[in-house]
């Protein structure tokens, strides 16, 4: 077979053959031209830095406040959908605990920052116990494992439009830790997306 014929059917037949290397990326060129540029995931890390090459250990002394970022480069635009918040202990969590450590006294607090104007995630309220995560988040779920460790994973999602964040603008999504976690065994934020370019 000298080669297969590929039928993207997007505005009539659109066909591109492909029966080698050079082939291949031609088509590559075809799909970006008529249905725009493939997908680019984001997924990353907050962190202490911002670009994904800092500390992303939440569990710090934050009695002086410590902050995490998620901020995109200049040159880059960040469609954030999902933020995902896990938490791992070694005993039961109750809901008036964070995690299975005694309630915070100061809270977490969530902030989008675009174009200078600072928005908070936590409804003016800082997160300072499991049932305030769970609030706050849209979804909350504890998986059982065979161990004796607890695994506490909360979902934010926004519906509609994703959060965009601009890196010429210096937009950004920071996380405030006002209370010492270090007692806790590990604590993470992840956002989930694409990048725009």
């Amino acid at each position: 077979m000298e080669g297969i014929q590929l039928n993207l059917g997007y505005d009539g037949d659109l066909l591109a053959a492909w029966d080698d290397t050079a082939n291949a990326q031609k088509v590559q060129q075809v799909i970006h031209a008529e249905v725009g540029p493939c997908p680019d995931p984001l997924v990353q890390y907050v962190d202490a830095v911002g670009d994904g090459s800092g500390s992303v250990a939440l569990n710090v002394d934050g009695s002086t406040p410590a902050t995490f970022l998620f901020a995109p480069a200049a040159a880059r635009i960040a469609r954030v959908w999902t933020i995902i918040f896990g938490m791992i202990s070694a005993t039961q969590p109750e809901p008036d605990e964070f995690q299975d450590a005694t309630a915070l006294t100061n809270g977490i607090n969530i902030f989008a920052t675009i174009s200078t104007a600072v928005v908070t995630l936590c409804g003016g309220v800082p997160i300072k116990d499991n049932l305030g995560v769970s609030v706050v988040f849209d979804h909350a779920g504890r998986p059982e494992f065979l161990g004796t460790k607890k695994l506490g994973v909360y979902v934010m999602e926004f519906h509609g439009e994703p959060l965009r964040l601009i890196g010429e603008d210096s937009d950004s999504l920071s996380v405030v830790i006002q209370d010492n976690l270090s007692a806790l065994e590990s604590i993470n934020m992840m956002v989930k997306g694409m990048w725009e370019k």
